[in-house]
C-alpha cells in the first residue's frame, strides 16, 4: 500500500492566492525582461531601415535623372531605394528572422513606412526627445533593467543607445499615424466578446492538475540514467528510501537520494502536471491516484523506479468570462486592427506611384 503522510495544515484561500500572485509577479518580471531582449533583436532588424537622421527624408533624394548603371528595388513617388541599399539592409537582418522576413516582406514594410512617414509629415506629427526618453525609461523599468543594462545589451548587437532612440522615434511616429488614421474608431462590443467566449469555450477550460514531486531510483537497464544497481536492487533501494520520508522532508530526501540530475535544482518538484503533459503514462496514472500528502509505492517506468507525492490539486474548471474578457477583447481588437491596416494601406498604395524592379534592378 502507498504510505500515507499526515496532512499539514491546509493553506487558506487568501494564502494560496497570495502565493499565486507572487509567482505570477515573478513570471511577469521574467517575461518583461525577455520582452526587452526581443525588442533588442527587433531593433537589430529594424535599425537597418531606420538608421538615418530622423529629420532627413527616410530615403535620400536623388535627381530625376538616374545614373544608367544604378539599379533599384523600388521607387515610391519618385523616391528610389537602390538594389544595393535594399540588399544590404536585408543581409543585416539576423539569420534566425529570415525564415519569417522575406525580401518581399521587407519591401512591403519599406513602402508602408515611406507612405506613413510622409503622412505624418503632412499631419505635423513630431515626437520629442522627452517623449522618447520617457518611453525608454518606462520600457526598462517594466523590464526590470537599468538604462546601462539596456545599453550593454544593445552593444552586444552592434548598436548604440542613439540607434535605439532613432528606432523608437520612428516607431512612435508610425504608431501615432496609424492610431489616428486607422485605429481610432475601432472597438470591440460586449456582444463580440461574449460570442467569441461561447464559440471557443473549450479553450478556456483548465484540466485537472496536480503539483507533484518525485524521487528517481535508476538501475542498469534504465534509459538516460546510469546506475550499477540491478532492477531488483533498485526496487529494494526505493522501498528503503520510502521509509525515510516523513511529513516535512521529501525535498531533502530527493536532494540526497534521487538519481535525477535536475533534483539538485528542483528538489524533485515537477510543478503543476495535467494528464495532457507527455509524461510516462504509468507515472501519470500513479500520480493522479494519490491523495495530497500521500507517498506512492515505487512506480516503474523506462527511467527506473519513481517515488511520487502530491502537494496540491486543482480541479478541472472553466474560466469565467469576466476573467478572460480583457484577453478576448485584445485578441479581437488585434484581428480588427490588422484587417483595417491592410485595407488602409492598400488604399494608399492605389493612390501612389510605385515602380517595382526585379532582383536584377530592371523594371
Amino acid at each position: 500500500m502507498a504510505k500515507k503522510i499526515p496532512k499539514k495544515k491546509s493553506q487558506s484561500k487568501n494564502e494560496y492566492k497570495e502565493k499565486v500572485m507572487k509567482i505570477k509577479k515573478k513570471r511577469q518580471l521574467v517575461n518583461l525582461a525577455l520582452g526587452a531582449l526581443l525588442v533588442l533583436i527587433i531593433i537589430s532588424s529594424l535599425v537597418i531601415l531606420l538608421k538615418g537622421d530622423i529629420d532627413l527624408p527616410f530615403f535620400k533624394k536623388i535627381s530625376s535623372v538616374f545614373p544608367e548603371e544604378e539599379k533599384y528595388a523600388v521607387i515610391v513617388n519618385q523616391e528610389p531605394v537602390t538594389l544595393d541599399e535594399f540588399n544590404e539592409r536585408y543581409e543585416q537582418i539576423p539569420p534566425q528572422y529570415k525564415d519569417y522576413i522575406t525580401k518581399d516582406n521587407l519591401l512591403d514594410q519599406i513602402i508602408d513606412e515611406k507612405l506613413l512617414l510622409a503622412k505624418a509629415n503632412e499631419m505635423g506629427i513630431i515626437i520629442t526627445d522627452e517623449e522618447i526618453n520617457e518611453y525608454m525609461t518606462n520600457l526598462t523599468t517594466e523590464a526590470g533593467v537599468t538604462i546601462e543594462d539596456f545599453e550593454a545589451m544593445l552593444s552586444e548587437n552592434g548598436l548604440t543607445l542613439d540607434d535605439a532612440k532613432i528606432v523608437y522615434k520612428r516607431s512612435m511616429t508610425l504608431n501615432q499615424v496609424v492610431q489616428q488614421l486607422v485605429f481610432s474608431d475601432l472597438e470591440i462590443s460586449e456582444i463580440d466578446i461574449s460570442d467569441y467566449y461561447n464559440k471557443n469555450i473549450e479553450t478556456f477550460k483548465t484540466p485537472e492538475s496536480i503539483n507533484v514531486s518525485h524521487i528517481l531510483v535508476c538501475h542498469n537497464e534504465s534509459e538516460r540514467c546510469e546506475s550499477e544497481l540491478s532492477k531488483e536492487e533498485s526496487l529494494v533501494r526505493a522501498n528503503e528510501i520510502i521509509e525515510l520520508i516523513d511529513e516535512d522532508n521529501f525535498a531533502s530526501i530527493a536532494l540526497e537520494y534521487s538519481d535525477e540530475p535536475a533534483a539538485q535544482q528542483t528538489l524533485g518538484n515537477l510543478g503543476w502536471v495535467n494528464r495532457e503533459i507527455p509524461f510516462d503514462q504509468d507515472f501519470l496514472d500513479a500520480s493522479f491516484e494519490l491523495e495530497v500528502g500521500e507517498i506512492s509505492e515505487p512506480v516503474e517506468t523506462i527511467f527506473g523506479y519513481h517515488i511520487i507525492t502530491v502537494f496540491e490539486t486543482r480541479p478541472e474548471e472553466t474560466l469565467e468570462l469576466d476573467t478572460v474578457k480583457n484577453a478576448i477583447n485584445q485578441t479581437l481588437l488585434n484581428e480588427l486592427q490588422s484587417g483595417a491596416y491592410i485595407v488602409y494601406m492598400e488604399g494608399m498604395r492605389n493612390k501612389t506611384e510605385i515602380i517595382y524592379f526585379d532582383l536584377e534592378g530592371e523594371e
